[in-house]
């Protein structure tokens, strides 16, 4: 490495979470992004996919314009939604494993005949 070189100091590097979190310029677009990817199911990485509910609530109670802080409602309810999915699913699948049925069906009698 030469002189001339910069050199970046390893602690200086700030997670992406933390910079999108900082970023209050582009919170609209960040908004956009993250309701995008989850509606999607694209691959969030971890650190962003926690950060998330955090962004959205900051927005959501400081928000510039009321259409930031409904788009940071939306991103928390689609947030809400893939967990409840994500649950339900795990659920069938656990059992699924332990041989109980994994979806509630109840038989009944059928009647055919001629009504009143």
């Amino acid at each position: 490495m030469s002189d001339t070189e910069p050199t970046v100091d390893a602690s200086a590097i700030v997670p992406l979470a933390r910079q999108i979190e900082r970023d209050a310029g582009h919170d609209r677009q960040t908004l956009q992004m993250l309701i995008r990817a989850v509606r999607n199911r694209w691959p969030i990485p971890d650190d962003i996919r926690s950060a998330a509910p955090l962004i959205a609530k900051r927005i959501a109670l400081t928000g510039k314009t009321d259409r930031e802080k409904l788009r940071a409602i939306e991103l928390l309810a689609a947030l809400d939604r893939d967990n409840i999915n994500a649950l339900a699913t795990l659920d069938k699948i656990e059992r699924l494993e332990g041989g109980e049925a994994t979806e509630r069906i109840e038989l009944a009698p059928v009647r055919i005949g001629v009504r009143d």
